[in-house]
């Protein structure tokens, strides 16, 4: 009884004195996964967004294709091609660390030499949770459904 007081007590102290970086370890994995109220939801939030911000940069001939059959209990496989400029694809690689959720699996650029013309296609996952508490963004997935949200959404 009094080892596992002892060690109770320790693990209190540890706890105590490492409650920043616990903190910040826990927020850092909870970003690593978004809060959806369904696969199908979560997987037309994140193609959405994905849409939006490839629209933004100028993008051309966008195509986002889910692999539905091959999700788990937490990840949905997807593969993403579209056509821009090679300073567009590196914005948009810059901008998908802003994305934690999104994790990238293979990506191939194909530039069209002497032009600055390139393609790029990815295969990512996306990491979700199911929240049944429904803290998740609704205003993201009311504004994907009209063409006037898509705006606010891109602003």
């Amino acid at each position: 009884m009094r080892r596992e007081n002892d060690r109770m007590r320790e693990e209190i102290l540890f706890q105590q004195r490492n409650a920043v970086q616990l903190d910040r370890a826990k927020n850092v994995q909870a970003a690593c996964r978004l809060p959806v109220a369904s696969v199908k939801l979560g997987f037309e939030t994140v193609r959405s967004r994905l849409q939006v911000l490839s629209g933004n940069l100028g993008f051309n001939g966008v195509r986002i294709d889910g692999q539905m059959e091959q999700a788990t209990e937490n990840r949905v496989p997807f593969q993403l091609k579209m056509q821009g400029t090679l300073e567009k694809i590196r914005v948009w690689m810059a901008a998908l660390k802003a994305l934690p959720y999104l994790t990238i699996k293979s990506c191939r650029v194909v530039v069209a030499y002497p032009k600055s013309d390139a393609s790029i296609e990815m295969e990512l996952d996306f990491q979700f949770e199911i929240d049944p508490a429904g803290e998740f963004e609704i205003r993201s997935l009311q504004a994907a459904a009209h063409p006037q949200g898509q705006e606010a959404v891109a602003r």
